[in-house]
């Protein structure tokens, strides 16, 4: 697939880690994945690393399929990405976002749906070229990212 720039996969209940192996094994220049309620786990997502080119990727969770910190922490072997959306994620703890630390290029977070913490917040700085973050937080976490934003150059939209 050589003149593959992107590719969408909604629904793909036939999609597999194999299959993203597969993928990841061709001469493709895909810069951009999107991956919605298909089952998928952080093997599959960590053989993207295979996509030299691959610069965005989000997965989008739902009831029927969604990642684990285990499989964020496979994840994060696709150190290109500058741009990762992790959209209705909701088993992920602290120890996900902790594993997004060791991304370098990672520019931009797309954390909708995700429950994060303070702690979240202090790994946040430790993603070297953080600098747009996207969440959705109570009350309680909007104060604490009220006071995170006054301390950091990272772009917060809630």
């Amino acid at each position: 697939y050589p003149n593959l720039e992107w590719l969408r996969l909604e629904g793909c209940r036939n999609i597999s880690d194999k299959g993203l192996a597969s993928l990841a094994r061709t001469d493709s220049h895909i810069s951009l994945i999107f991956i919605a309620d298909s089952p998928v786990s952080g093997k599959g997502l960590a053989s993207l690393a295979g996509l030299p080119s691959l610069r965005y990727l989000s997965v989008m969770g739902s009831s029927q399929s969604r990642l684990n910190d285990g499989d964020i922490k496979e994840l994060a072997k696709v150190k290109q990405l500058h741009a990762l959306g992790l959209i209705y994620q909701g088993g992920l703890t602290d120890e996900a976002i902790l594993a997004l630390t060791s991304m370098p290029e990672l520019t931009t977070l797309n954390l909708k749906g995700l429950d994060i913490t303070p702690r979240s917040l202090t790994y946040f700085q430790r993603i070297p070229h953080l600098n747009l973050l996207r969440v959705v937080c109570n009350k309680e976490m909007d104060e604490c990212i009220d006071r995170f934003k006054k301390k950091t150059n990272i772009r917060i939209l809630k």
